[in-house]
């Protein structure tokens, strides 16, 4: 029998390392965690016995005798991951390996609703328990959503507000029975190039969020900016229109308002009503905005020429964005990533015509802008971290007695 309380923050680190690398040598996490290799080697032989991690085989060798690799022991531990845009919300259980366990639960669903976390709350319990998944197994919920996050008071000031005395975090744990941790989405997706990037600039890299709204993630010195308060990123809302279109946000000629999604899907139906000649025309018959978009995305893809000049005018919007930020950021890589990923080829252009116009070329001259490699679970990855990055040494101890 394991004395109690073996857990350790060494284990704790270990096994975090082993999430973001997926495998390791023992001398390659000495010099991630930063501690003596006794140490590292004795921690990973007790991790190993609990059967917490175990050895994937020699890693390759670099001169003398090839090391062992170590990786998590996949199906040891879960993570419920919960994604929510303004109009749709998936939830999925993965594994530590990030494996689907379980198929996804897309529901449609806006956000805005006053119902919204109710349906939010049952159909996480349902899935839950329709995925058969032992609940002192789940290390916990992640849980990656638009509008103004405080993430460690877990408050969301703009959606999913809870009962009075509550905060969003608190009331989610309370009624799901596990722990919660929420972030903005936008800076989860940021989260994820960091760690799971390798070809990224960890120390100056902005990732840009190009969805329902515009969000922005800030990379400084490896690690993920939140600003005092935690709202660091809210790109969407830079006053840099001024058509005086009003915002969700409630103020006016924010970049959000007419260079997003719901500004493309907006313009379209406006133009159309007027007369445009496009096959767009559809656009007025659907009533889900996620079918709009597509139909807008393949219509691009297709050669419309409206559908171009909508994704046009919106990219050179967000370009002359990224001009403010590079002058006050000064940046070595900008990442596109986000529910626009799909039509990126008709962006770049665009966005660089606005970026050689408004920005200084001393500034911009050496900035890579680059698509994200990481696909369409980014979220999902940047809210398993919010999850480890929580783990839990008691809960783990439990496992040993």
């Amino acid at each position: 029998m394991s004395p109690k309380n073996n857990i350790t923050a060494l284990h704790i680190s270990i096994l975090q390392e082993l999430f973001y690398l997926e495998n390791a040598t023992c001398n390659q996490l000495t010099l991630r965690v930063q501690k003596s290799l006794p140490l590292v080697a004795k921690a990973i032989n007790d991790l190993e016995n609990w059967n917490f991690i175990k050895d994937t085989g020699l890693a390759p060798s670099s001169g003398g005798r090839r090391p062992l690799n170590y990786s998590l022991v996949n199906n040891r531990f879960y993570f419920i991951l919960v994604s929510s845009d303004q109009f749709s919300t998936q939830i999925g259980i993965y594994d530590w390996g990030m494996n689907l366990v379980h198929p996804i639960n897309r529901i449609t669903l806006e956000i805005q609703q006053s119902d919204a976390l109710f349906k939010i709350v049952n159909t996480i319990k349902e899935y839950i328990h329709d995925a058969g998944i032992e609940s002192n197994l789940i290390m916990g919920i992640g849980f990656g959503m638009p509008g103004f996050i405080q993430a460690t008071e877990g408050i969301n000031h703009t959606y999913l507000t809870p009962p009075t005395n509550f905060y969003l975090r608190e009331y989610l744990s309370q009624e799901i029975g596990l722990p919660v941790f929420i972030e903005n989405d936008s800076r989860l997706i940021a989260l994820s190039e960091l760690k799971f990037n390798k070809e990224l600039n960890q120390e100056h890299s902005l990732v840009i969020n190009l969805g329902w709204g515009i969000g922005l993630g800030i990379l400084i010195n490896d690690s993920l900016f939140t600003g005092s308060d935690g709202f660091a990123g809210e790109f969407s809302h830079i006053p840099l229109s001024d058509d005086k279109i009003l915002c969700t946000c409630g103020k006016q000629g924010c970049l959000e308002a007419v260079a997003s999604l719901t500004a493309i899907v907006k313009k379209a139906i406006k133009e159309i009503d007027k007369g445009r000649s496009t096959r767009l025309q559809a656009l007025k018959k659907l009533d889900n905005r996620n079918d709009m978009v597509d139909l807008i995305f393949n219509e691009a893809l297709a050669g419309d020429q409206f559908a171009i000049e909508l994704i046009a005018d919106a990219a050179y919007s967000i370009g002359k964005g990224l001009a403010i930020l590079i002058h006050i950021l000064n940046p070595k890589e900008i990442v596109l990533s986000g529910k626009s990923s799909p039509i990126l080829n008709f962006m770049m252009a665009p966005m660089q015509q606005a970026l050689h116009r408004f920005c200084i070329p001393k500034l911009f001259s050496n900035i890579e802008i680059k698509a994200s490699t990481l696909g369409p679970d980014a979220v999902f990855k940047g809210a398993a971290i919010l999850v480890m990055q929580q783990l839990n040494k008691e809960k783990l101890n439990s496992f040993l007695n």
